[in-house]
């Protein structure tokens, strides 16, 4: 048993250390990209200050007039290096920077005189590169704008950036630009990175000379132009060399003259994979001494939290709630042992919260049967008055007072629909005539003019509502809010479907408003308040108030149908509700 698992061991560890090897050279190509995009970003910045300095109208301007001038204008040449070097002291990695006109004169008076001169007469790249007619470009490291009579690799601390420099307004070349660029700083973040990833790197252009390098690279002249020929855009170049050191070529995107050539050996590939190696080994002799003891601990976990678990649900099958279990361990058993806990809360939670509904449910029903009490005793004899009204108005029509015709049949239709105690629901329609009767009586009664402007969709008035539930938001709408504006009164209730099978209506007034702490007082008042509310003034027609209105919508539909209010103080007031079309079920229409 014991060798079959050494010899699974050995295998695993044979394919892991391949697998190993693969993934580290996929790591070592993207920490290769990552490391000339840092190289990129420092160029980029370079290539971005030239781009501000051609664009600098100051220096536009004053190059342009220096063009124009048959002669040396040091007033000019002197103002062109002063804006030069304020942008070469706001750049840290920025030595100097020059600027030269169409003849090649460098346009700044120190520049011109000995030695400064000679120097600049001598810097032969700047002059081959402008004979190439190429717009820009980086140099190798030199010792530019000094002068050094043994240069090595640490006095070449220079790399120059050449551009040439056009006029913005007629994209007509008007002169070159020099930007000498400190290369310890703009190779600092890449050098750092080289030391950290590879055993060496180095940097070279198209010519295969070396721009800056990293470690001892071992390559010489041949074989670094072997990797550049190798080279092709787009695609990422790996090579072994003796087989013995992973080799990666990468283009620099933003120049591609300069090519990153990157080495790590596979001794250093190959170390953590053989450290991984000797730890399988060890941990696994170790697991086998190990296996028996961590089997009886973990099935020990196993089964203490489940016959816990048992035991609370046997508690709660005899009607108790069992006390919260603790989890004891931090695996899938404590998300059984949480679960359970979090399930038995929902259930007393759920349990509450229908014992809280049922309550509230008996106390609307004992409300509602408190109102058609209430409507009950209010009622003296309701055939006669009706009766009496009939013959009210045809007195009426013999006298051709056909305006108090008007305002009996208004009155009497209201009288109805309030005192039908077996009728809970009527259609829209009727509920509308109630809104018509009452806002018939008011224009008499008061001698004040109110617009209604009805928009109800087509098949929607046969649906059931509860009664008075419009006529009273519309009451309410004039006595709280228009009457008490300077100006003629609109109100509009709109019915329309909804896309969830359900009725919306809305009613619109140009009253005074009302402000938020105004609405909530008004939706959340104790019955008694509402009631005090409603009928203290007694002046409507039956001063019932938005918090009953908002109770019997609760009553019936639940949390289907939920009143809401939308009013801004001097802007006026919307107040909306939904019917649902599913679940009212049939109602009885009684009459009086």
């Amino acid at each position: 048993m014991v060798c079959v698992i050494l010899v699974i061991t050995m295998i695993i560890s044979y394919i892991y250390s391949n697998e190993l090897m693969r993934r580290m050279a996929i790591i070592t190509d993207q920490k290769m990209d990552i490391i000339v995009k840092n190289l990129e970003e420092e160029l980029g910045k370079v290539i971005e200050l030239q781009n501000s300095i051609q664009d600098d109208e100051s220096l536009q301007r004053l190059i342009i007039e220096v063009g124009k001038s048959n002669s040396s204008d040091q007033y000019l040449e002197r103002e062109i290096s002063e804006v030069l070097r304020q942008y070469a002291y706001e750049n840290i990695n920025v030595n100097s920077i020059f600027a030269f006109d169409m003849n090649l004169d460098i346009l700044d008076p120190l520049y011109k005189i000995e030695p400064y001169k000679e120097i600049v007469e001598e810097f032969s790249w700047f002059y081959e590169l402008v004979q190439s007619n190429r717009l820009s470009g980086f140099s190798e490291p030199t010792s530019f704008p000094n002068r050094q009579y043994h240069n090595t690799s640490e006095t070449k601390a220079t790399i120059t950036y050449f551009s040439t420099y056009i006029n913005t307004n007629n994209f007509v070349q008007i002169g070159y630009l020099l930007l000498n660029i400190k290369k310890d700083n703009i190779f600092r973040k890449f050098t750092q990175a080289c030391q950290e990833e590879f055993d060496f790197v180095i940097l070279v252009d198209e010519k295969a000379n070396i721009i800056h390098s990293v470690g001892n690279s071992h390559l010489d002249n041949q074989e670094v132009k072997a990797f550049m020929t190798k080279r092709h855009e787009g695609v990422h170049d790996i090579t072994v060399e003796n087989l013995s050191t992973y080799i990666i070529t990468r283009p620099v995107e933003n120049y591609k003259d300069w090519v990153v050539i990157g080495g790590i050996s596979y001794g250093t590939m190959n170390r953590e994979s053989e450290m991984i190696s000797k730890i399988v080994f060890l941990l696994t002799g170790f697991s086998l001494l190990l296996v028996i003891l961590i089997s009886f601990i973990i099935s020990r976990k196993i089964t203490e939290p489940i016959i816990e678990v048992t035991h609370a649900m046997e508690v709660l099958e005899k009607g108790r709630w069992p006390e919260p279990l603790r989890a004891k361990s931090e695996d899938e058993l404590k998300t059984l042992v949480e679960g359970f806990n979090k399930m038995i809360v929902d259930v007393q939670v759920l349990f509450l919260q229908v014992k809280q509904e049922q309550n509230e449910k008996h106390e609307y029903e004992v409300n509602n049967l408190k109102l058609r009490l209430d409507i009950l005793q209010s009622q003296i004899n309701p055939h006669f008055i009706h009766n009496t009204l009939n013959g009210l108005k045809y007195l009426a029509v013999e006298e051709k007072a056909y305006r108090l015709v008007d305002l009996i049949e208004s009155f009497n239709l209201l009288l109805r629909s309030s005192m039908s105690i077996n009728r809970d629901f009527i259609s829209i329609e009727e509920e509308l005539e109630c809104v018509r009767s009452f806002l018939n009586i008011f224009e008499i009664r008061y001698d004040y003019s109110i617009k209604i402007k009805l928009s109800v969709e087509a098949g929607v008035e046969a649906v059931k509502i509860p009664k008075l539930i419009l006529q009273p938001i519309v009451e309410n709408s004039v006595y709280h809010g228009i009457m008490n504006k300077d100006e003629e009164g609109f109100i509009e209730i709109r019915i329309s479907k909804t896309d969830h099978d359900s009725i919306l209506i809305e009613v619109e007034d140009n009253g005074i408003g009302m402000s938020e702490e105004k609405i909530f007082e008004l939706l959340n008042q104790k019955d008694e308040e509402n009631k005090q509310v409603a009928f203290s003034g007694k002046k409507g027609f039956n001063n019932i108030g938005l918090k009953n209105i908002k109770d019997r919508l609760n009553l019936y539909y639940d949390q289907a149908s939920r009143l809401m209010i939308h009013s801004q103080e001097g802007m006026g007031t919307v107040v909306s509700f939904e019917i649902p079309l599913i679940g009212i079920g049939d109602d009885t229409h009684g009459d009086v």
